[in-house]
């Protein structure tokens, strides 16, 4: 059964990277009609800045986030809480470093855009990889979702939704 487990998990993984690809391709070929040859240079140059800087944002908070949850769990609040504030000031220094080169390598018109890029890819994507790390942590036991009143509902890892599991109507999701 853990091969099994395994070859699912790997398959989830692979598929997942490749509907991203998939994403990516499409993204950059409208961007690529829609500003030109120059601005689109610009654009990939100022994405490619923003890719190289944002790998170091966090500091590898992904892996220490792995490694914590999968060896404790209740360390989950407290590692996601240091993994974001990682996260947040090393997105501020790529922003400022991103903003920095903007103003002496591109065009007046163009700078706008690398804030947002500089979200996009440096912050908000790698919200997304932390999410994914904290999940690849908690991922051979299924998913324990903690609400604020404290009841909890447990979603196994082979998705098994059964009728009497309690219905959960509030919202206020804060830890695992």
């Amino acid at each position: 059964m853990p091969e099994e487990s395994l070859r699912r998990g790997s398959m989830w993984m692979i598929s997942g990277q490749a509907v991203a690809m998939a994403a990516q391709v499409v993204y950059f070929v409208l961007i690529g009609r829609a500003l030109g040859s120059r601005e689109y240079g610009a654009f990939v140059g100022v994405a490619a800045l923003v890719a190289a800087l944002s790998m170091f944002s966090t500091l590898g908070m992904e892996m220490i986030l792995v490694r914590n949850i999968s060896r404790d769990r209740a360390s989950f609040s407290t590692t996601w809480g240091h993994a974001l504030v990682i996260s947040s000031i090393g997105f501020l220094l790529l922003l400022a470093a991103a903003m920095l080169y903007a103003h002496f390598a591109l065009r007046p018109e163009l700078q706008p855009l690398v804030p947002w890029i500089a979200l996009a890819d440096g912050f908000l994507g790698k919200l997304v990889q932390l999410a994914a790390r904290a999940f690849q942590g908690r991922s051979h036991r299924g998913l324990r979702l903690q609400f604020i009143d404290s009841r909890f509902v447990d979603i196994p890892a082979d998705g098994d939704l059964r009728a009497d599991r309690p219905i959960i109507t509030r919202l206020g999701l804060h830890a695992f």
